[in-house]
């Protein structure tokens, strides 16, 4: 029970930390050598709120019945928003000009829309978290899809997805 208490501070925390960091000025900009292959920018906040919300509620049902085994999760999760945090703020990437921002559906009411919360992606390495809970492949097809669509949205690098299973993975280690 402490582990979800510590979980939801952590989540406050990381909101009001999103907005702060949402308006710096000292920004990198950074090409990104693999937005050529993708076109314009097009905005695809539904695909992706579906594949992620729809992870996120597989993820609930199949571990509703055994949470205990799940025990570390909430305490793997603050940790994984921490370091994106930390991440962040020591690599403050800056979106790219033709971003199509995620209209997150649970995301916006919390931070409003944001646009250079890029390094490391947090929607991936969520489900990939997800993943190394529940092992159900559901969570890898989700991330490779999500993935796409962010390039197509440009609304993270390549390297932001790339990084993002191993920090998980990492943590997920780290805690085991």
């Amino acid at each position: 029970m402490l582990n979800w208490i510590f979980f939801i501070f952590v989540v406050m925390g990381y909101s009001n930390m999103i907005s702060k960091l949402e308006v710096r000025t000292n920004l990198i900009q950074f090409k990104d050598p693999f937005f050529q292959y993708f076109g314009d920018a097009k905005d695809t906040s539904i695909p992706v709120n579906f594949l992620f919300y729809s992870a996120l509620v597989l993820f609930l049902f199949s571990n509703f019945d055994h949470v205990n085994s799940c025990s570390t999760l909430p305490v793997s999760l603050s940790l994984l928003f921490i370091v994106r945090i930390l991440c962040m703020f020591f690599l403050p990437l800056k979106a790219d000009n033709q971003i199509k921002p995620l209209n997150d559906w649970l995301q916006k009411g919390a931070t409003g829309a944001t646009r250079n919360d890029l390094f490391f992606s947090g929607h991936i390495s969520t489900i990939f978290m997800f993943y190394l809970y529940d092992r159900n492949y559901y969570y890898i097809i989700s991330s490779f899809f999500i993935s796409i669509l962010f390039l197509i949205s440009r609304a993270h690098y390549t390297i932001d997805l790339i990084v993002a299973p191993f920090i998980s993975y990492g943590i997920f280690r780290i805690l085991e």
